[in-house]
C-alpha cells in the first residue's frame, strides 16, 4: 500500500510540473522577446492604424481623425501584395493604394484624384496610375548612400536582447490571455541602443521625457496585438526645452492636448490580398495622366 501510495505521489508531481502549474510566470522582458521573435513567422497580416489629433486654440477645438487600413501578404523577404485603405479624414478623400513586389520590381498603383488633390487640380474622371521601381534603382539608390548601407548593415546584426532590462517593460494589468505592458523609452535605453550600433549617443537632457509604448500581447501565441503611443506630452515638454534653450518657437504649447497613434494587428497569416483585375489592366503611367491633364485644360482654355 505503501509502494502505491508512494507511486501515486510521484505520478501527482510530475503532472503538477509538467502541466503549467509549476511553470514560473514570465517576466515582461521575456514575454516581449518571445512575440518579437515570433513576428520572424509573421507572413500575412493587417494593421490598422488610428490617429487621434487633437488641439485647442482660441476657444476652438480642432480634431483630426486618421484611420489606416494595411493588409499586406509576402512570399518572401522580396516578394508580395500590400493593400493600404485611407478613410476619409480632413485632408483627402477616402482612397485605396496596392504595393505589388517582387524580386526584378516593385509596381505601386494609386489613384489618380490624390495626385489631383495634392496639386490642387480637378479632374472629370477618376484613374489609376501605376509607378514601377526596378530592383537595380532599389539598390542604385541605397548604395549611393553608404551611412545607410552601414546603418542597415549594423541593423541587421543588431540583438534587442543584448540592450533590454527589466525596467524598460512595466506589467500594467490583462484581460484573459493579452497582457498590458508598458515599455519605456528613456535617455538611458536609446543611449543603449545607440552603444550597441556604436553610434553617437544622445546628450544628457536630449530626452527630457521617456517616450512611454503601450503593448498589448497574446500569451497564448505570442503576438503583439495593439501597440500605441500617447505623444502629447512628450512633444510639449519637447518643445518646452526649445525654449528653454532660447530657441524661437512659435507654437502655443497648451494648443496640444491629444496626440495618439495606435496599431491594431490582427489576421496573423490569414491575411489574402488581391489586387483588382481593373486596376492592373487600366492603370496609365503618370506621363499619360500628365498628358490627359494638360489636353484637358488647353481644351478649356
Amino acid at each position: 500500500m505503501k509502494k502505491h501510495m508512494k507511486l501515486f505521489m510521484m505520478a501527482f508531481l510530475c503532472l503538477f510540473v509538467f502541466t503549467g502549474c509549476g511553470n514560473k510566470e514570465l517576466k515582461p522582458v521575456e514575454v516581449f522577446e518571445k512575440a518579437l521573435k515570433n513576428t520572424q513567422e509573421v507572413k500575412s497580416l493587417t494593421m490598422t492604424a488610428s490617429i487621434d489629433l487633437k488641439m485647442e486654440q482660441d476657444g476652438a477645438t480642432v480634431e483630426m481623425p486618421i484611420a489606416l487600413e494595411v493588409a499586406m501578404k509576402m512570399e518572401n523577404d522580396t516578394t508580395g501584395i500590400m493593400k493600404m485603405h485611407l478613410s476619409e479624414n480632413p485632408f483627402t478623400d477616402a482612397f485605396d493604394l496596392y504595393l505589388d513586389m517582387n524580386d526584378t520590381v516593385s509596381k505601386v498603383y494609386m489613384p489618380s484624384s490624390l495626385i489631383a488633390a495634392m496639386l490642387g487640380i480637378s479632374e472629370d474622371e477618376t484613374y489609376w496610375i501605376i509607378e514601377e521601381t526596378t530592383k537595380e534603382e532599389n539598390e542604385e539608390d541605397i548604395t549611393e548612400d553608404t551611412n545607410y548601407q552601414e546603418l542597415l548593415e549594423k541593423l541587421k546584426a543588431f540583438n534587442f536582447s543584448k540592450v533590454l532590462k527589466e525596467e524598460d517593460l512595466v506589467y500594467v494589468d490583462e484581460e484573459g490571455s493579452v497582457k498590458h505592458y508598458t515599455f519605456n523609452i528613456t535617455e538611458d535605453f536609446v543611449n543603449r541602443v545607440m552603444e550597441e550600433l556604436k553610434e553617437e549617443k544622445l546628450a544628457e537632457g536630449d530626452l527630457p521625457k521617456a517616450l512611454k509604448l503601450e503593448l498589448y500581447i497574446d500569451t497564448e501565441n505570442n503576438r503583439f496585438t495593439e501597440i500605441s503611443i500617447d505623444l502629447a506630452d512628450f512633444i510639449t515638454s519637447m518643445m518646452e526645452q526649445k525654449e528653454n534653450e532660447d530657441m524661437d518657437f512659435s507654437m502655443d504649447l497648451s494648443s496640444l492636448k491629444t496626440f495618439t497613434i495606435s496599431f491594431r494587428l490582427t489576421n496573423y497569416n490569414s491575411t489574402t490580398v488581391n489586387i483588382p483585375e481593373n486596376v492592373v489592366n487600366e492603370a496609365i503611367t503618370s506621363e499619360q495622366y500628365g498628358q490627359i491633364i494638360s489636353q484637358k485644360y488647353l481644351e478649356e482654355e
